[in-house]
């Protein structure tokens, strides 16, 4: 059977298995809080999106857009080892300004290496051309946006795609998922968790490992997009070389230094990171924490205790809503089979919850890692009022037609195991409150569940 007929077959058991799913009576009501009933929203958002334009897969070069400020930005481009290429920043006059990588990565077997450039005084709210060359012809053009001021000095709108589980293994689904995320037209996209599954179909050495980042990040559509999108990354079990890794992992060491340099950024305007992975940025008046639950994790924590110290800081001092982002799922002990900082941390997670539960401003919880997403309501009871847990799993990886409902979980209001991110548009109108509206896209960017509420402290 040829790969476009295996494709097919794919789609046609998973066409026949949902069916066969709600035929059988498989999708339980959601148990649903009081006042946390979902809303009807609407996708594609209404705001405009401040990227310029739907991005479309026309890069010749992956590359990559890290995180990003007012007047700074980070470009990591994957190339050929031995390759000079020469590299150009273009602004909306026309002015051409040449630059030169700070870091060169690579692995020697692989044949490819990662160019970083970490750009400064760059006019906010702006729009320039990152252009790629060799001698005289031009190799790639890529547009590139800077955040207004605004977003670092005001409480205005940001619209976030959340995205994890990016199997490469999925080559055939993936142009169409990825094309989902693009009709979001994110101004922020959260890689919360296996970006690159070096784990599989590796050869078994550590250098194999940099040459499944090398395999993945040539082949995503995400990587060639015209209109780059600025993005924050942190890793999960796969991205470490070891299916539920925990820190007697031997690879950790060198697959968070390939991870750093695949997906790493020089901290830009709100940004500030922990002793360990950990790290924070701040946008429109909220605050991303993003976790590490891999480097320390161990039979009673998965996040150091250091982290949990940095924690109380960050969410202390912030100057909104906190959102905190994990790889495996805050409040995920219902599901059995699959790691959780409930299931597998418990005590942890209550001395978390007490520290949010005294914390000035509210706080909402995401992750990935278990290839269905989901919005649990959590109990008013935990933290002194109602809140989520917003997970987004899997943009293209193993998933089974209603494989959420094999464990019952009473927090559930909406889920899915199709092929899937979340697209949400937030906002934080004052110190104490979050508002916000999400779409779950599939393919092509298809609607498959719509949600809206708020949080307040």
């Amino acid at each position: 059977m040829g790969h476009d007929e295996r494709s097919d077959s794919r789609r046609s058991f998973l066409r026949q298995a949902s069916a066969a799913v709600a035929l059988l009576g498989l999708r339980p009501k959601p148990l649903f809080a009081q006042g946390l009933s979902p809303l009807p929203g609407a996708a594609p958002f209404a705001r405009p999106s401040q990227v310029g334009g739907r991005p479309q897969a026309t890069g010749f070069l992956p590359i990559l857009q890290g995180a990003t400020s007012d007047t700074e930005t980070n470009l990591r481009v994957l190339v050929p080892t031995g390759k000079n290429y020469d590299y150009t920043l273009i602004d909306d006059s026309g002015r051409r300004q040449p630059l030169l990588p700070y870091e060169k990565k690579g692995v020697a077997v692989s044949g490819q290496m990662i160019e970083a450039f970490f750009l400064t005084g760059l006019t906010p709210d702006s729009t320039y051309t990152f252009e790629v060359a060799e001698g005289s012809r031009v190799l790639d053009r890529r547009f590139l946006r800077t955040y207004s001021s605004a977003v670092f000095e005001s409480r205005v709108p940001l619209r976030v795609a959340l995205i994890s589980c990016m199997n490469d293994r999925y080559k055939s689904d993936q142009a169409e998922m990825w094309n989902g995320v693009a009709s979001g037209e994110p101004e922020l996209m959260i890689f919360n968790g296996d970006c690159c599954y070096v784990d599989q179909r590796a050869d078994g050495t550590i250098e194999g490992m940099w040459s499944r980042h090398v395999t993945t990040r040539q082949m995503l559509d995400v990587f060639r997009w015209d209109r780059l999108v600025p993005t924050l990354a942190s890793w999960d079990d796969h991205d470490t070389g070891e299916n539920d890794a925990n820190s007697t992992n031997p690879k950790l060491g060198p697959a968070g230094e390939y991870f750093m340099a695949m997906f790493g950024s020089e901290p830009t305007r709100g940004m500030a990171q922990s002793s360990g992975r950990s790290y924070r940025a701040d946008f429109g008046g909220v605050r991303f924490l993003l976790l590490d639950g891999r480097s320390s994790k161990t039979k009673d924590q998965v996040f150091s205790r250091a982290d949990e110290i940095w924690i109380e800081g960050e969410v202390n001092q912030a100057p909104g809503p906190v959102i905190l982002v994990n790889g495996t799922q805050f409040f995920g002990a219902y599901l059995s089979i699959a790691e959780s900082v409930e299931k597998n941390a418990p005590e942890q997670l209550e001395r978390l919850v007490k520290t949010l539960s005294s914390a000035p401003v509210p706080v909402v919880f995401t992750s990935g890692d278990i290839h269905f997403s989901e919005v649990m309501a959590i109990e008013a009871e935990l933290l002194g009022y109602p809140t989520f847990e917003i997970t987004s799993s899997a943009i293209h990886s193993r998933s089974i037609p209603g494989m959420q409902y094999r464990s019952h979980n009473r927090r559930r209001l909406v889920s899915t195991s199709r092929y899937n991110h979340i697209s949400m548009e937030m906002v934080s109108p004052t110190k104490t409150e979050f508002s916000f509206e999400l779409a779950c896209l599939g393919a092509n960017g298809e609607s498959i569940f719509n949600f809206k509420n708020q949080v307040s402290r």
